[in-house]
């Protein structure tokens, strides 16, 4: 995970908005409370970027480049409920402001150590939705894959939340119908009884 989190200092946060100015806080530490054991740390954490980067369903240019340090975050650690919370705010958000225009934003792509975006004002700016949901999309697998490996309700429920907002893929309800027929997942049956009826809707074959 330290990689990640010395990934992300290569990021000026600063020279960033979120909701309410530029970042005048240090994100990298939030990146690492919010997968910290302890927690309350991962709440006050998750509720410093729920309360800044996204506010209300309202998104930031911010958003889109914290994204991938969540992406890879949800992948290595154990406590995953406020960083998929987080996903989901950021996927699920509007990016109009009340005048009726988009944010947009212009950035470059990083390939390594896994893909993430640094902002540059040389580039063709994009609308900031349409960037987070190409992103998302291109890395759905990982939150398909997640479906193996939940560990308390709410985190399947956050789960289940993000991979109903991706585009109609037949794949998807394949996965979770196996997801949901594993021993270990036995016990949230109701959860994914209950998701049952989107699933079929978003997600059925074309």
């Amino acid at each position: 995970m330290n990689y990640i989190l010395e990934t992300a200092k290569n990021i000026k946060w600063e020279s960033l908005k979120d909701c309410f100015g530029f970042i005048d806080y240090n994100v990298v530490d939030i990146l690492s409370n919010i997968i910290d054991d302890a927690p309350n740390k991962r709440e006050v954490a998750y509720w410093k970027l729920d309360n800044h980067i996204v506010t209300q369903g309202g998104l930031s240019e911010s958003c889109f480049y914290i994204l991938p340090f969540l992406n890879e975050l949800v992948k290595v650690t154990k406590n995953k409920t406020q960083i998929l919370n987080i996903i989901f705010e950021i996927f699920n958000g509007n990016d109009t402001y009340s005048n009726g225009n988009f944010i947009t934003i212009a950035y470059d792509s990083q390939m390594l150590p896994f893909r993430y975006f640094v902002p540059i004002s040389l580039n063709k700016e994009k609308r900031l939705l349409s960037s987070i949901v190409t992103y998302m999309e291109a890395n759905k697998n990982t939150y398909i894959n997640l479906l193996c490996e939940v560990s308390c309700t709410e985190e399947l429920e956050t789960l289940l939340y993000i991979i109903l907002c991706f585009r109609k893929d037949p794949l998807v309800k394949e996965c979770f119908y196996k997801a949901k027929e594993l021993k270990r997942n036995k016990v949230y049956k109701d959860i994914f009884d209950d998701f049952s009826p989107d699933i079929e809707e978003v997600h059925d074959y074309i």
